[in-house]
């Protein structure tokens, strides 16, 4: 059963519950969804995902469902690619009974996440398997990421990168853009701060993402321009950036990172 039959299933599965939960507990036992949860998420993101911790639902007054102690995938020393202390969401429940998906509330807790970068530039998170859900039906008010982390290996000349106490709101109109990203934390123990605003997925495969980041003390904003998308599996980018100094007045000004 794809990812999109359980959206419409559920929806109407809480159609018939909503009667019951007047009386019934607000919380019950959704423990048994938690192996399609880890099969179907498997599939939209082409790595293995576990939930090694609970499982529940709550239908009022928005059905949301909570998975705690998340892992995803495997990197060749056997690591996660990534955890999650939780991941949780509120979805209205209309849009279900036609197909749509329509997603309130987001909330992904203490994520760590490890890039390793082949010798030829791939990255394993691009190997997507296929995808479930209709990507256009997918609508995204608020997603919150909360003190995440990021560590990217075998950088040009065995670098890493290291991005840490992560806090992002994310939206997007549906999964094929535009998405808006705004977050700040500490890239490479400096505090940081960012903004990314994307275009829609164009036929050829490919978005367009502006970002503009300022980082402590720094006086001057990086600011990038241009399409990105997969070359041979390999993730690719295709223009322009700009350093552009702050006067005096502008940081003066500023809001405090």
């Amino acid at each position: 059963m794809t990812l999109y039959r359980l959206f419409v299933l559920f929806g109407g599965l809480i159609v018939l519950a909503l009667f019951a939960a007047l009386i019934a507990p607000l919380f019950i036992d959704w423990t048994s969804y938690r192996e399609t949860f880890e099969r179907e998420a498997s599939r939209i993101i082409g790595q293995k995902v576990k939930v090694n911790g609970e499982a529940s639902m709550r239908i009022l007054p928005l059905p949301a469902l909570t998975f705690t102690k998340l892992s995803v995938g495997a990197n060749a020393d056997g690591s996660p690619m990534m955890t999650a202390d939780a991941f949780s969401l509120h979805a209205e429940l209309m849009p279900f009974l036609s197909g749509e998906v329509r997603i309130v509330d987001m909330t992904l807790t203490r994520p760590n996440v490890i890039v390793d970068v082949g010798d030829n530039g791939s990255i394993a998170w691009t190997m997507r398997q296929e995808s479930v859900v209709d990507p256009e039906k997918v609508k995204l008010e608020n997603f919150a990421i909360v003190d995440a982390s990021l560590r990217i290996n075998g950088l040009a000349g065995g670098r890493s990168l290291m991005a840490e106490k992560l806090n992002a709101d994310v939206s997007a109109q549906s999964l094929f853009g535009p998405w808006r990203i705004d977050g700040e934390g500490l890239a490479e123990g400096v505090a940081s701060r960012f903004t990314v605003t994307t275009g829609r997925l164009q036929p050829s495969g490919t978005v367009r993402v502006k970002m503009v980041s300022e980082r402590e003390a720094v006086p001057y904003t990086l600011s990038l321009d241009g399409p990105v998308g997969l070359k041979d599996d390999i993730l690719s980018w295709e223009g322009q950036f700009d350093l552009t100094p702050l006067g005096k007045q502008e940081r003066t000004e500023a809001d405090p990172l």
